[in-house]
């Protein structure tokens, strides 16, 4: 039985934690729909400090360094100054992201312990793409979308708000 227990317990933080949806939007450019972008958290409640999940569900064809690039560019335009660090950050995401193209769903989950994973198609397990173990990283990756300097208010807005477009 004291091994159960220990095992329950190294187990417990990888069990899902159940999240309700805060907002649901399509991401357009030039009028062309690129994704549907959903916020979740624990309560249904934006929170910037609490766990939340970003699932991104791709409408075309994008390379996964182009994905890389592409966030790189956007925490920059948030605030991250340090090249050093956004250089790191981009190999990682490189290494990470796959291509993409319809019907693909990339999740990013925040935890609170200071740690992003990212999942392809499922929160589980077996759907782990890779982490990066920074809490900076995490609130420059989902501040793309959530800070309040991102480059697209509109979204901004829906996600904090309980919108669904």
């Amino acid at each position: 039985m004291k091994y159960l227990t220990a095992i329950l317990i190294i187990l417990m933080p990888i069990c899902a934690i159940s999240m309700e949806l805060v907002a649901t939007s399509p991401f357009t450019y030039w009028g062309f729909k690129i994704y549907q972008i959903s916020l979740y958290t624990e309560n249904g409640h934006y929170e910037p400090d609490g766990e939340m999940q970003l699932k991104i569900e791709y409408e075309r064809y994008l390379s996964g360094k182009d994905i890389a690039k592409h966030s790189i560019d956007e925490m920059k335009k948030i605030g991250l100054k340090d090249e050093k660090l956004a250089k790191t950050w981009h190999d990682d995401m490189v290494k990470i992201f796959p291509n993409v193209n319809k019907d693909i769903i990339l999740i990013g989950l925040k935890k609170t312990n200071g740690q992003t994973i990212f999942y392809k198609n499922a929160v589980n397990d077996n759907n782990i793409l890779g982490y990066v173990d920074n809490p900076e990283f995490g609130r420059y990756f989902f501040g793309i979308w959530l800070n309040e300097k991102s480059s697209n208010p509109i979204l901004y807005k829906i996600l904090q708000s309980k919108g669904i477009l």
